[in-house]
C-alpha cells in the first residue's frame, strides 16, 4: 500500500466518524452502481 493509499483511507474512516459517509441498503448500491454505468465518461 502507498501513502496516498493511506492518507484515502485515513479521510474515509475520518469522513465516517464525522457523520458525512452515508450507508446504503443493497439495493440502492446495486441502483447507483447500475446509473453510473450508464453515465457517459468524457475523455
Amino acid at each position: 500500500m502507498t501513502y496516498p493509499d493511506r492518507l484515502r483511507i485515513q479521510d474515509l474512516m475520518d469522513s465516517l466518524e464525522a457523520g458525512a459517509l452515508v450507508q446504503l441498503s443493497r439495493q440502492e448500491y446495486e441502483r447507483q452502481m447500475v446509473d453510473m454505468e450508464k453515465t457517459p465518461r468524457i475523455g
